[in-house]
């Protein structure tokens, strides 16, 4: 049986009629794709955790390092634009749902920003060919995929060949000591297992997850 979604706010009602919505105080909310599991506790049970590990460790805000993903549909087209006295309407058109992902890296002090992760479902766009760019020229880590998505591959490949090295060499030309805490949110791409996958090399690096991030949370 459907619910009527018009009867539950009120809308198109009679004038004296009581929506259910404020009688039962039922009201809308918005699904998050992210895992919402955890609570306020959780959530402060975590920074008394991230407090005492960067306490007992020692960590400075220049080895602490936070990464995440965005996407970005370059070619779609805002919903609302403006249009001449003349026009009575605006033409229609077809959206358009070209995207690509983007993988952003720096540590707590700003300095030291880590090459970016550019995903795109085009290993050699047609624009590069035309025009003879390789994707060398760009301070870019560029790879591809048909849904243009991070995948816990990529994930891994682009924190051993551009993390690891970017940091390595940023804590050796400043003189700090080799160690690092890389915080990461719980998004499918990121390997709960990461530090087993990086190479030899890159010891001093160490994970740490979050919660799940709840609706509404303030505590993080």
């Amino acid at each position: 049986m459907g619910i009527n979604l018009q009867w539950i706010s009120g809308r198109n009602c009679s004038k004296n009629a009581v929506p259910v919505a404020s009688r039962t105080g039922i009201h809308s909310t918005i699904r998050l794709k992210e895992a919402a599991s955890s609570n306020k506790k959780e959530a402060d049970h975590f920074l008394k955790k991230f407090e005492e590990l960067i306490s007992n460790e020692g960590y400075i805000p220049q080895q602490v390092f936070n990464c995440d993903e965005t996407g970005l549909f370059w070619k779609k087209l805002p919903r609302r634009t403006y249009i001449t006295a003349e026009e009575i309407k605006l033409p229609g058109h077809k959206p358009m749902k070209d995207r690509l992902t983007l993988a952003l890296c720096a540590n707590a002090s700003e300095d030291l920003k880590i090459k970016p992760l550019l995903v795109y479902h085009s290993e050699n766009p047609r624009a590069f060919k035309a025009h003879k760019i390789t994707k060398d020229r760009f301070a870019l880590f560029c790879k591809s995929n048909s849904k243009a998505w991070v995948t816990r591959a990529i994930f891994i490949e682009c924190t051993n060949v551009c993390f690891g090295s970017a940091v390595r060499e940023y804590l050796g030309t400043n003189n700090l000591p080799l160690k690092c805490l890389l915080v990461l949110d719980n998004a499918p791409a990121h390997p709960p297992g990461l530090e087993e996958n990086l190479h030899s090399d890159f010891f001093f690096i160490k994970v740490l997850y979050p919660p799940p991030t709840p609706p509404h949370s303030s505590g993080l």
